[in-house]
């Protein structure tokens, strides 16, 4: 990842998985918001597993094969006199994108063969981004890099990366984990990915320099990301929801009825009863 494009990659891959995951819970609140009129068993349609299917190509060959490719082979651990290869940084990031990876099996399994699975994602995903924080705490505190410059942008990615650790682990362990978590988690991977972004220019591109005045506007920098990150949420959720609501009513005259939540009902929703309200409406 010590490179541009190696920043940037990882970036391009947070910031698609936010913004897939925006849509996504746009949609189920969106469509949870009509109830079917009819009491009849809903069946429930069988539906690509998208989201997983990403995940899986963007980490196997993205972070993964992309790491040991560029802009040489680096796929050996030692030489051939047994010495350790000055690939660490390269196996660190690959053991990173092999959580997600894991992630994106139990999010496919959950979707296709084994919908038991579900139990287990936000579990894997808090995993991943605990693992994705320690190699940064790693990457930070090692005896080699404390000396470099550009450790103050590094220092601020572990912000966003805990809050997504702690976010998905209070997921796990609330039944019906609320839609305020999801959103927390979806704008801190978001951060991560624009701050990838930005890391990537601020290393690379246009490099720094290690003064106080450059510290002080990285913390700038980041502060604007969020803001405009909020705001992105706010931006995809209403456009989503604009579309879905009016998808529903161009099909409200096949005879079947709709009504909004009440509003104590719709303020303590959550993402389970959505995804299985959502799997109810017929198309």
């Amino acid at each position: 990842m010590g490179s541009f494009l190696g920043h940037a990659a990882n970036g391009v891959f947070f910031i698609g998985y936010a913004i897939i995951w925006m849509i996504h819970h746009a949609y189920l609140q969106a469509s949870a918001s009509l109830r079917h009129g009819k009491t009849s068993q809903c069946k429930h349609a069988r539906r690509l597993p998208i989201l997983g299917m990403a995940f899986m190509l963007a980490c196997c060959i993205g972070l993964i094969v992309g790491e040991n490719v560029h802009p040489v082979l680096k796929w050996r651990i030692v030489d051939e006199s047994g010495n350790w290869e000055p690939y660490g940084n390269v196996w660190l990031h690959c053991s990173m994108a092999m959580f997600f990876g894991l992630y994106s099996v139990v999010n496919l399994l959950k979707h296709t063969c084994l919908p038991s699975a579900a139990k287990f994602e936000m579990l894997i995903a808090s995993l991943a981004f605990g693992v994705e924080g320690f190699i940064f705490v790693c990457h930070i505190v090692l005896p080699d890099n404390k000396a470099k410059k550009g450790m103050v942008p590094h220092v601020l990615l572990l912000i966003p990366i805990f809050v997504c650790f702690f976010a998905t682990l209070c997921e796990v362990f609330t039944k019906n984990h609320l839609l305020e978590l999801s959103y927390i988690r979806t704008v801190a991977i978001l951060q991560q990915g624009t701050w990838f972004m930005q890391m990537a220019c601020i290393l690379f591109k246009n490099p720094w320099g290690d003064e106080a005045i450059d510290h002080e506007y990285a913390a700038v920098f980041f502060s604007w990301h969020l803001f405009v990150n909020i705001l992105l949420l706010i931006v995809v959720y209403n456009v989503t929801a604009l579309i879905v609501r009016q998808g529903r009513s161009l099909t409200s005259g096949n005879g079947a009825s709709y009504s909004l939540l009440d509003k104590e009902r719709d303020d303590d929703i959550g993402m389970d009863d959505l995804e299985e309200k959502s799997s109810c409406l017929q198309a």
